[in-house]
C-alpha cells in the first residue's frame, strides 16, 4: 500500500473536511483517507494499481477545494522528482523572494455631526 499527503485548499469548517474525506473515500483503490482542517492536508493510503494521485485530486477538485499532491510514495518509488511537490506541513517552506502586495487603498466614514 502507498501513501500520498496532498495539501487541500479551500477547507474553513469540519463539513469541509468530511465532504474531501468522503470524496477520497469512494474512489476505487484508497484504502483510507485522513483529513485534517488544522493542517490542510489529506494522507491517503491507496494501491497505485487501482487508483492515481491525478484522480485523487480530481476527485477533491470536482467538490470546489483545491488539492496539490506534496508526497507521493508511487513517485518516489519510480525516482520521479516533480517541480510542483511542496514540503509537508511539518517541513519549513522553501525561502522565496519578498514581494510587494499593492496597498488596499483606505477609505475613512465619520458619522458624527457638526454642532
Amino acid at each position: 500500500m502507498l501513501e500520498a499527503v496532498l495539501t487541500i485548499g479551500g477547507m474553513t469548517c469540519g463539513h469541509c473536511e468530511q465532504r474531501v474525506r468522503k470524496a477520497l473515500g469512494t474512489l476505487s483503490g484508497v484504502e483510507s483517507a485522513e483529513v485534517s482542517l488544522t493542517a490542510a492536508t489529506a494522507v491517503v493510503h491507496y494501491t497505485s494499481e487501482r487508483v492515481s494521485v491525478a484522480e485523487m485530486i480530481a476527485a477533491v477538485e470536482r467538490t470546489g477545494f483545491s488539492a496539490v499532491a506534496t508526497r507521493d510514495d508511487d513517485d518516489i518509488e519510480s525516482g520521479i522528482v516533480r517541480a510542483e511537490m511542496l514540503p509537508t506541513p511539518d517541513e519549513d517552506p522553501p525561502e522565496r523572494p519578498l514581494q510587494r502586495e499593492a496597498a488596499a487603498p483606505a477609505v475613512v466614514l465619520s458619522l458624527e455631526r457638526e454642532a
